[in-house]
């Protein structure tokens, strides 16, 4: 390609080629997996976030959130199932404030019909964010939703959750 801006899959693919003979560089597996999330090859982008945690171990929190987001990208239904929130709890344990995981918490809270625990996270999150926020403001809308849709789920009788922990 002459002149032009480097075509991303070829960078990707260089990028791949070099992992092979450097399977020991945890940074160039995380740089990898980034890369094929964003080109949503999300089957590729699982294996190289495995391979990073190989060489960095379960230490990282936004490693181990990463890892979580892109099971879930690889589910048909794109649901944050077991495996997803095993790693999000790693994630929280090594990193609280962690706020991909907290945010993806919240997710799967949400999607287990948890609504109270996913408010919980998201209030969590929305303490690490700066007021005024398009980002805060995002959260409280959430925050919001869920709150709603709680009271609607214990006034219908669907039975209460277990607090959050705070």
């Amino acid at each position: 390609m002459m002149g032009g801006a480097p075509n991303p899959e070829e960078m990707v693919a260089r990028l791949a080629e070099k992992m092979k003979s450097d399977p020991q560089n945890g940074q160039g597996w995380v740089q990898l997996g980034r890369s094929y999330g964003v080109l949503g090859r999300f089957a590729e982008a699982k294996d190289a976030y495995a391979n990073a945690l190989k060489v960095f171990g379960e230490t990282d929190a936004q490693l181990l959130a990463d890892y979580a987001e892109v099971l879930a990208l690889n589910d048909p239904h794109q649901r944050l199932g077991r495996e997803s929130i095993t790693y999000l709890v790693k994630a929280m344990q090594v990193d609280p404030n962690n706020q991909k995981a907290l945010f993806l918490s919240g997710v799967a809270a949400l999607q287990n019909q948890q609504f109270q625990l996913a408010a919980g996270y998201w209030k969590n999150l929305q303490k690490t964010l700066a007021p005024g926020t398009e980002d805060f403001q995002m959260i409280e809308q959430r925050i919001a939703e869920a709150e709603s849709m709680a009271k609607k789920q214990v006034s219908e009788g669907s039975g209460a959750e277990a607090p959050v922990e705070k």
